[in-house]
């Protein structure tokens, strides 16, 4: 991808506002430490964009440059490193002028991660591109908030592409309406790569860490089940998918097993996490058996 110019943007003249959001510390660099601010208009929502990565240096600039190569001018990029030993640091620094806020420490993990980026966000939408993901294309973020209305949304998600690096094999998956119960059996279908968050409602549902695997999933629920969530039909990320099996999807299920319980959801969603658990492990059964 080609690197576009760096959008410029408008300083803020109020220090003691900046200082309340940003602490004064030799590891937080970017635009909001020097004073540069975006700020969202009626028509054009500030976009808030979270990368997180630790040991990234192979596939990090692939998605800093799809964020910064979006044609939608009203995106805020924060960009979360657990402590990067490699050269992660170092392509952060090259696009440091194109990040809104960015900083590399050791965290509790990903979602712990994740919830440093909402803490920090000022947009009104939030949206998570991981290290090795990537926007659709570079029209997306305007060709969702260009033309659609959000109000009363706490949450709207649409399609991604699954893409297997080591095969170079892309699949594009249709999520439709969300169905808890065919979640439970084939994992969620929609990625978080792929879902805008109302800032706001990020802010008062961080990420859980009592869940390591599933954090996403149990806000995801709080939105649905308030009835404040929206699907849209169209592409959104590119997520790679490389590394992830049936081991872990059991686990995922587990983990969402314990989080139907945290929302004390219906009996009947909870006997289907526990059949689900049952099949997908007596599908890594029969792989380990016959070798597949």
């Amino acid at each position: 991808m080609k690197k576009r110019q760096s959008i410029i943007v408008n300083k803020s003249q109020n220090k003691s506002k900046l200082a309340l959001f940003f602490p004064k510390s030799e590891k937080y660099k970017g635009l909001h430490t020097q004073g540069y601010f975006k700020r969202s208009k009626a028509d054009k929502p500030l976009i808030t964009v979270v990368t997180v990565v630790f040991e990234g240096d192979e596939f990090l600039e692939e998605t800093i440059q799809s964020v910064v190569n979006q044609t939608y001018d009203s995106i805020e990029y924060i960009l979360i490193d657990g402590g990067s030993t490699d050269g992660t640091v170092d392509i952060i620094k090259r696009y440091e002028n194109e990040i809104a806020y960015w900083v590399s420490e050791p965290d509790g993990g990903i979602y712990d991660a994740m919830n440093k980026g909402v803490n920090l966000s000022s947009g009104e939408w939030i949206c998570f591109m991981n290290a090795g993901d990537v926007f659709y294309d570079n029209q997306t973020i305007k060709s969702i908030f260009s033309e659609i209305n959000f109000a009363n949304i706490d949450l709207f998600y649409g399609n991604h592409f699954n893409f297997n690096k080591s095969l170079n094999n892309k699949k594009e998956v249709n999520n439709t309406e969300f169905s808890l119960t065919k979640s439970l059996f084939n994992g969620l279908k929609h990625s978080h790569q792929s879902t805008f968050v109302k800032s706001d409602f990020c802010k008062k549902n961080l990420f859980d860490l009592e869940f390591n695997l599933a954090s996403d999933f149990n806000q995801f629920l709080i939105a649905y089940f308030k009835g404040k969530t929206v699907y849209i039909d169209l592409p959104i990320s590119i997520v790679d998918i490389n590394g992830i099996s049936n081991n872990e999807r059991v686990l995922v299920i587990k983990e969402y097993r314990k989080i139907l319980y945290a929302h004390n959801a219906k009996f009947y969603y909870k006997f289907i996490s526990l059949l689900s658990i049952f099949y997908n492990q007596f599908k890594v059964s029969i792989k380990k058996t016959f070798g597949l």
